[in-house]
């Protein structure tokens, strides 16, 4: 199993930010991710903000492995704002992102 770490850091949102954060359901969020950094191997995986910039009121960050890829799973927001994201990565990249919301787990959105 290869070795990895995983460092996310939040930023508190003001009201000069826009709201079009997961999490927050039209209004700002308590905070919302400014950088992630995910290393493998001694390697730094390429991880770009378009990716994440979006998801607010972080609650929960978890990765998991198997032989083929990384996934880094992201829980956040709260009642009928929660979402669930997951990021897939091989070969050091970003292969997939995808989240939802958890009030309406047909509202799937894989953008960016």
């Amino acid at each position: 199993m290869r070795g990895f770490r995983k460092a996310l850091k939040g930023h508190n949102s003001s009201s000069e930010e826009h709201t079009g954060y997961w999490g927050a359901k039209g209004k700002f969020p308590a905070n919302h991710i400014n950088n992630i950094s995910l290393v493998v191997e001694k390697s730094k995986l390429s991880i770009p903000s378009k990716i994440y910039s979006d998801l607010g009121n972080l609650m929960l960050a978890e990765v998991k492995e198997n032989k083929h890829a990384i996934v880094l799973i992201v829980k956040g927001g709260e009642a009928s704002a929660s979402y669930y994201a997951t990021f897939v990565f091989a070969d050091y990249k970003i292969r997939k992102r995808t989240v939802r919301s958890n009030e309406s787990p047909a509202m799937w959105r894989i953008p960016k």
